[in-house]
């Protein structure tokens, strides 16, 4: 069996798909694949109800425990108290993500190919916000949710190092134009577009990049960006070759 959580929630059986029920079952579902622990009677009722559960929630979290049960088998687990997921033997595609997260970790800077290789395959599983409309109003869920979202920026950040290390430096600057916008305070990635811009003969805009930045954070925080944005906004001013070509131990974190 599969299960998919990196968009809305579905679970396959080979090339079947399987009905999980109305949202609020599919909530519960999505609270056992979210949950690090086994969860009990009241912390899923909390998942699918917030702070207003029905005066019959308890009976009605184990009624969505049964049904799952009947299309998932013995993959609910219970020890009398709390509810969990046994997903031995299937596949997650989150987990499939992360595995090849991890994968283009170790192979990067010595094989930048691999990297972009493996992080764009990656990328592919994703097919919107983790476990869609089912985290809104949620905690452990919504949790998961934003843990999955972090771990996707890493991935591109680590994508555009590796294709910054292939020479791809023009190629990277819609995706990064795109990246930034929707996450103004990272500054590995505006590091990574003031790069690309230097690169690609764009000076000024390279450092409009980091004076955006640097502007965004006195207003926001009323603090500098990090050493690494001065630094590389000094390497920029001055022209320094070194910058066309980064050896390994100086390209940019990720």
């Amino acid at each position: 069996m599969r299960f998919e959580i990196l968009g809305p929630l579905q679970a396959t059986d080979g090339s079947a798909a399987i009905d999980l029920g109305g949202p609020k079952q599919q909530r519960v579902l999505a609270s056992l694949l979210a949950a690090p622990i086994p969860l009990s009677v009241d912390r899923l009722m909390d998942e699918v109800w917030a702070d207003q559960p029905p005066a019959t929630a308890s009976h009605i979290v184990r009624t969505y425990i049964s049904n799952l049960r009947k299309v998932l088998g013995d993959r609910i687990v219970s020890d009398g108290r709390h509810y969990g997921l046994d997903t031995c033997g299937d596949t997650i595609d989150a987990s499939d993500f992360t595995g090849a997260l991890n994968d283009a970790r170790a192979a990067f800077p010595t094989a930048p190919e691999r990297t972009a290789r493996l992080l764009h395959d990656a990328e592919r599983l994703w097919r919107g916000r983790p476990f869609g409309d089912l985290a809104t109003g949620t905690t452990v869920i919504a949790n998961r949710a934003v843990e999955l979202e972090e771990l996707r920026v890493q991935s591109s950040e680590l994508l555009v190092a590796a294709k910054l290390a292939l020479g791809l430096h023009e190629q990277v600057i819609p995706y990064l134009e795109v990246l930034t916008r929707e996450h103004p305070l990272n500054e590995g990635l505006h590091q990574h577009l003031m790069l690309a811009l230097y690169r690609s003969a764009r000076q000024a805009e390279a450092l409009r990049a980091g004076w955006d930045l640097r502007n965004r954070l006195a207003e926001e925080f009323g603090i500098e960006p990090s050493a690494g944005i001065r630094r590389l906004e000094d390497r920029i001013l001055l022209q320094d070759p070194t910058l066309e070509s980064l050896p390994t131990h100086e390209r940019p974190a990720v």
